[in-house]
């Protein structure tokens, strides 16, 4: 649950959605999340920076996931 909030995970599954709002703290600078699931998809995306500086980056899986953020990519 506090990685979920702390990345602004969303999902929704069914519309093969995924909301993302990261703002990582001072002490985590980098998160990885591996076999994240949206629906039958698995992706995985990386999180980088601090604070409102919070950035993100599909790593792999993104083919048919709709994926909006309020974070440039990382």
């Amino acid at each position: 649950m506090f990685m979920r909030a702390m990345l602004g995970v969303e999902a929704d599954a069914p519309r093969n959605r995924l909301e993302l709002n990261p703002t990582l703290l001072d002490w985590l600078p980098e998160v990885t999340l591996h076999n994240l699931r949206v629906g039958d998809r698995r992706l995985t995306i990386r999180f980088s920076g601090h604070g409102t500086s919070s950035r993100f980056g599909v790593l792999e899986g993104a083919g048919g996931i709709t994926i909006n953020g309020k974070a440039g990519v990382a």
